[in-house]
């Protein structure tokens, strides 16, 4: 990890990764001050980096924040001082958590979601990053081009029917149903 910053109970650390910050904090953030604080820490390490993605793993962080502090860190949020944000948080209270916050993303129209494992976060920005969003539905099957050259079984091409065995324009009469009403005397 490269230099990190340290106030009372609280350390953050950043570290340059393939395309993006990685930042794992630990401790506990008490204050909007402190929050300020770490968020300056950021911008500076992001303009180092030359990248404005990062991932935060607050995994060792104490949650939840005080109110203050908490909300102090969604203006960071709500800023978009960011291109693309991913957050990591610790499995035991992520449930919740990591909804609410993708359904504020969402809503908001933020780039930024929330993931109890680094792996999926990283694996969110890495699609972002490469501009291709991969859906399973698209990967697992083959394309559809190299299908289409195959022609349907059991169909045959009008061209090479003869003449007397193209089909009518005609289409056959409807089948008539039988009354259900006896017929009268």
């Amino acid at each position: 990890m490269t230099e990190a910053w340290t106030h009372n109970n609280a350390r953050v650390e950043a570290e340059e990764r393939k395309g993006y910050l990685y930042v794992r904090a630990n401790g506990y953030v008490a204050t909007p001050n402190d929050v300020e604080r770490a968020t300056l820490y950021l911008h500076d390490r992001m303009e180092a980096a030359g990248t404005r993605k990062m991932l935060l793993d607050l995994r060792a962080l104490e949650l939840p924040m005080p109110d203050e502090a908490c909300h102090t860190a969604w203006q960071f949020v709500h800023a978009r001082e960011y291109e693309l944000l991913a957050f990591a948080l610790p499995e035991e209270q992520a449930d919740l958590m990591v909804t609410r916050m993708n359904i504020t993303g969402v809503s908001s129209g933020l780039p930024f979601r929330a993931f109890t494992s680094i792996v999926e976060a990283h694996r969110w920005l890495d699609q972002r990053n490469s501009g291709m969003i991969r859906r399973v539905s698209t990967t697992s099957f083959p394309a559809i081009a190299q299908a289409s050259s195959i022609p349907p079984v059991g169909i045959q091409s009008a061209t090479s029917l003869a003449p007397d065995e193209l089909p009518s324009t005609n289409p056959p009469p409807p089948n008539k149903k039988r009354s259900t009403i006896p017929p009268g005397r």
